[in-house]
């Protein structure tokens, strides 16, 4: 396959909000107010992962056929709505 990349521009809106760093992990082992998901593949997963936290392997989120990510609606079809609140 060849593929040809075009030239883009886009403006990344970042919600710090969201992010969280080693102490916020280990913090919420305790209370588990947030769910960590685990974005390696399954094998890894299944091979050691931080307690509590689910599976959502990354390469789920891409469409095979175009490599863009998945929408909302491909997500819920998919039952990964349930690991969040849409």
């Amino acid at each position: 396959k060849i593929y040809i990349i075009l030239e883009r521009k886009f403006t990344i809106n970042e919600n710090k909000s969201l992010i969280r760093n080693f102490d916020d992990v280990v913090k919420n082992l305790d209370t588990n107010q947030e769910q960590l998901i685990d974005l390696r593949p399954p094998q890894d997963y299944t091979n050691g992962h931080i307690p509590n936290a689910r599976s959502f392997p990354a390469k789920d989120l891409v469409n095979e056929s175009n490599h863009s990510f998945k929408t909302q609606e491909e997500l819920i079809k998919s039952n990964y709505h349930l690991l969040f609140n849409f």
